[in-house]
């Protein structure tokens, strides 16, 4: 099995392992140990929470091995009860843990951590830090200067390409230019990315599934083999199958118990069907949004579509809604059509084949009447509205 990298965030510095004189990824070992329980996440998942259990306890060895009589299962369930939803993938088999965000999500501090960093063959510095190490590094280089004879050589002479590319990346996110984009894998949603980018933003990818879903990983898997090599984009692990299902059966069962759900073709059960699931996304990304201090919130609604959420009389409530709570709703690709769409994927290296999850609720949009938007606009302001606001509000009091 191949060895997963880890890359720790602690007191603001970033962590990671010193090997053969640079800075890079903690190497983290494959832990063997019996279980006899299913275990929910991948292998490399159960060595990253044994790892971080046992470094967040002190109770490993410069080996990466375990101190103490307690088996390695031990270690995972202890982590797994604590501090799962801190991990986030970053590449393939590569993973991000912010200490930080744990201990001040969770009002909990490791005071034998510092400890612990000091006997293990670990760094702790800041981005500033690792950029000025690479820079000298390369000067010396360019003076045909040996690293070794320098002496702040001695130790480390460099910072892997791969560990400052992703320091970079993440150094990035989470200013007043990021934005939470709500990302399916099609067309809509990838040409929103690219234009976000091309307006100055950062972008982080959010994926839902409402529990209808089909290949429901596609959208991650097609990020990691196009976006993940460019500046400025983050797909997170954790919000890549963002469940939204109990807000989608929620939002659409005051229609559903007075109307029924018609599942063909064209019906308006289901306009205010794929309303309410549009809704159930935006209210976790608002949550998120408030959590995380992001200002702007963006999908790929297109009006060529023809649904009634992608319209602007809708887009305007929208918009409204995200005022009232502090986010703005960007809509990238709102007015562009198919073919000039198409045109500027191709034109930006990108493929114009969908590679997205199918969603087994989704019609196609009806011929709608004036009658039939007012009543999907009343809906969405005495139903949807109201839930939304409760619900953002109140979890964030």
């Amino acid at each position: 099995m191949q060895k997963c990298q880890l890359l720790l965030k602690y007191n603001g510095k970033y962590i990671g392992m010193i090997e053969d004189k640079s800075y890079d990824f903690i190497k983290v070992p494959y832990y063997h140990y019996y279980d006899d329980k299913e275990s929910w996440y991948e292998p490399a998942l159960q060595n990253i929470s044994i790892f971080i259990a046992l470094l967040l306890s002190g109770n490993i060895s410069e080996y990466f091995e375990s101190n103490d009589a307690h088996d390695l299962g031990y270690w995972q369930d202890i982590f797994e009860s604590i501090g799962m939803e801190y991990i986030y993938m970053i590449g393939d088999n590569t993973y991000f843990y912010d200490i930080d965000e744990f201990m001040q999500k969770e009002a909990i501090s490791f005071p034998i951590f510092d400890e612990t960093l000091d006997k293990l063959n670990l760094f702790s510095a800041t981005k500033e830090e690792l950029e000025n190490v690479n820079s000298a590094y390369l000067r010396e280089l360019e003076k045909d200067i040996l690293a070794e004879d320098n002496y702040q050589y001695k130790f480390v002479s460099r910072v892997a390409p791969d560990l400052l590319d992703y320091i970079r990346k993440n150094e990035k996110l989470g200013d007043d230019k990021s934005v939470l984009l709500l990302y399916s894998g099609g067309k809509d949603s990838t040409l929103s990315a690219i234009r976000l980018i091309n307006m100055g933003y950062n972008v982080d990818f959010i994926h839902f599934n409402n529990g209808y879903m089909l290949d429901y990983d596609k959208p991650f898997l097609t990020f990691l083999r196009t976006f993940n090599k460019f500046p400025g984009y983050r797909f997170l692990s954790q919000y890549n199958d963002l469940e939204v299902n109990y807000f989608f059966n929620t939002y659409f069962a005051h229609w559903k118990n007075i109307f029924g759900d018609n599942l063909t073709d064209g019906s308006l059960d289901s306009e205010v069907r794929c309303l309410s699931c549009r809704l159930a996304m935006y209210t976790v990304a608002l949550k998120i949004a408030k959590e995380k201090n992001y200002k702007y919130i963006a999908d790929g609604a297109r009006i060529n579509q023809k649904f009634m959420l992608e319209q602007p009389a809708m887009i305007k409530k929208f918009k409204e809604l995200g005022k009232e709570l502090g986010v703005e709703f960007l809509f990238p690709v709102l007015e562009i059509n198919d073919e000039d769409e198409i045109k500027e994927l191709l034109a930006a290296g990108f493929s114009a084949k969908s590679w997205e999850a199918k969603c087994l609720l989704g019609r196609k949009a009806m011929d709608k009447t004036e009658e039939d938007e007012e009543v999907i606009l009343s809906y969405y302001d005495e139903v949807l509205k109201p839930k939304i606001l409760a619900y953002v509000k109140h979890e964030n009091d």
